[in-house]
This record gives structure tokens, C-alpha cells and sequence, in this order.
């Protein structure tokens, strides 16, 4: 898959988001975020990369050049593109990028600058330590980092595992959705 499909997805659910009242649209500097926590996720639970794009590092973190030239014209301003093309999803790549849009929905787009820009993090190996502006940050460091810290630490399909184990059978709403008990999905949203 290539990482503007995965784009698109966070676009939609940012501009559902907003439509809702419930936050802000997606920004290219957010959505390079999201993309890079989404790579990161993957590359350290499943052990391989949702996306074949390059991530680089930048002055404001990490990116996926292919994608920000995509949506440079936006500037500062909310992306609206199509919808994503579902095909071209493996059956848990939309699992994996809903528990980074629900881990990042409620953080804030400088929060996520922070955390990508944290010290010993592959940005900041290769941007400050390396002093390599604009290079490639490698999926191995990308993978190895986020093995020892996980950017969703309780995701939807840990919370479902959990609910199996206990052979607990949830109560449904009138959509026939299954209602999760806070106590067991404590701090999944």
C-alpha cells in the first residue's frame, strides 16, 4: 500500500471530526504525524511496514515527503480529499490506523511534534544526533523504537482479545454494536 491511501483515512476521520464538533480537520503537519505513529505501530506489532514511502526527517519531525508535496497546498488549512480506496487495505491496516487516530484524536497537533521529537527517537537520531536534515529515517530504528515504546499502549483488538479470554458476552445497543465496559477497555476510546 502506499502511504497516501493510509493518508486519505486519517483525512476522513479528521474531517468527520470536525464536522462533528468533536476536533479539529486534518492538517498536513498532523497527518505527517499520524502517518508516522501509524508506520511506527505497525513496524513494531506486526512487523512490517503499513506503507512503502520514505519517512524523512524534517524541521518539524518526521514526514512522508510523497504525502506533504500531496497536500503542500493546503498549507496550514484543513486537507478534504476522495475517500480512501478500502481495496487496498490488508485486512488489519484499517484496525491498526483507527487505534492511532483514537490514541492521537484527543492530543494536540504540537503534542504530537513533541512526541515524535523526543530524545533518542528515530527523528531525533537522525535530524539532531546524525545532523542528517531531510534524511531518510530507516524502518529498522522506526521498529526498534517502537517496540519499547508503543505510541497505542491498549488497542481495540487487545480489548476484543481481553473480552474473548473472559468468555464475557457484551451487551449490544441498538445497532447491534457491542457496548465494551470502561473496566475492560479502560483506556481504549
Amino acid at each position: 500500500m502506499n502511504a497516501k491511501n493510509a493518508a486519505r483515512l486519517f483525512i476522513q476521520l479528521g474531517n468527520q471530526q470536525a464536522d462533528t464538533n468533536s476536533g479539529d480537520g486534518m492538517t498536513n503537519l498532523r497527518l505527517n504525524k499520524l502517518l508516522y505513529f501509524a508506520q511506527g505501530q505497525s513496524l513494531a506489532k506486526r512487523n512490517r511496514p503499513l506503507f512503502d514511502d520514505q519517512i524523512v526527517a524534517w524541521d518539524f519531525g518526521p514526514v512522508v515527503p510523497s504525502v506533504y508535496y500531496s497536500y503542500k497546498g493546503f498549507e496550514k488549512n484543513f486537507i478534504k480529499d476522495v475517500p480512501p480506496d478500502r481495496e487496498l487495505f490488508e485486512d488489519d491496516d484499517i484496525t491498526l490506523l483507527l487505534d492511532v487516530y483514537n490514541t492521537a484524536k484527543s492530543l494536540s497537533t504540537s503534542r504530537l511534534v513533541d512526541l515524535s521529537h523526543k530524545a533518542g527517537a528515530p527523528w531525533d537520531i537522525v535530524y539532531n544526533q546524525n545532523g542528517e536534515k531531510g534524511g531518510v529515517i530507516q524502518q529498522e530504528s522506526i521498529r526498534d523504537y517502537f517496540s519499547m515504546h508503543p505510541f497505542c499502549s491498549r488497542t481495540f483488538s487487545d480489548a476484543i482479545e481481553t473480552l474473548k479470554k473472559k468468555a464475557y458476552t457484551p451487551e449490544r445497543d441498538e445497532n447491534d454494536v457491542p457496548i465494551i465496559p470502561r473496566g475492560l477497555a479502560y483506556d481504549w476510546n
